[in-house]
């Protein structure tokens, strides 16, 4: 290239321009909850794209080692991906490990209705354990550490 010679100014690549294939490979390292609160909110085929049952059945199966029974986890792996609605189980665990999470911190903070929420924690079966084995390694450096462990 000669010195002095003008380039011409490309316009900025998009995230639109990439082929679908690599952006559904990109949605498979992109934390799912990022997924729910921004990404598919950027556009309409972003959208579609990131709504892909096999997509969220890998994050389901990625997300959470322990399913309650009721969920009949496994014959839903063994079926078609398209026969449930992927997503929208992995947003129930979500809301089940908040609800865990919220229970738990109530149990930590006060003796007040402890057995209640620890009834309610077991009622949630195999759906609490992934939280609750978490808690179990959580880093040293947390205030209430031996509290959870």
């Amino acid at each position: 290239m000669e010195a002095g010679a003008a380039t011409t100014p490309r316009a900025p690549a998009s995230l639109e321009s990439f082929p679908n294939e690599i952006i559904l490979h990109i949605l498979y390292f992109l934390p799912p909850e990022d997924n729910l609160l921004c990404f598919q909110l950027l556009s309409k085929h972003l959208n579609d794209l990131s709504n892909k049952p096999l997509l969220w059945r890998h994050h389901c199966s990625d997300s959470f080692k322990y399913w309650n029974p009721d969920h009949e986890f496994q014959r839903k792996l063994e079926g078609p991906v398209s026969d449930h609605d992927w997503k929208r189980l992995f947003i129930v665990r979500k809301q089940r490990n908040a609800r865990i999470a919220h229970l738990f911190d109530g149990i930590l903070a006060t003796k007040l209705g402890r057995l209640r929420k620890f009834e309610q924690v077991c009622h949630m079966g195999y759906d609490a354990k992934d939280f609750l084995l978490d808690q179990c390694h959580i880093d040293d450096s947390v205030e209430d550490v031996l509290a959870r462990r």
